[in-house]
């Protein structure tokens, strides 16, 4: 993966990552394929749905955040 630039300002991007922080602790965050589904057991359903780390890119210059579901396979 080459450099990235900001659109807002032509600064580099710093890779970085979101992540929740909750009671039991932190999760990362991911982007699930599709549309909300409630599930009784676990709150959403995302069996069998193509799911991605959200990467987030920070500009050095003027602070714009810029976030990405990047498949592994293509970084």
């Amino acid at each position: 993966m080459g450099e990235r630039l900001c659109i807002e300002c032509g600064g580099p991007m710093v890779l970085g990552f979101v992540f929740e922080s909750h009671q039991g602790g932190t999760d990362r965050d991911v982007w699930t394929e599709g549309a909300i589904e409630k599930s009784f057991w676990t709150g959403l359903k995302t069996k069998g749905r193509r799911r991605f780390f959200v990467d987030a890119f920070r500009c050095e210059h003027c602070g714009a955040v810029r976030m990405y579901a990047l498949d592994p396979k293509r970084k």
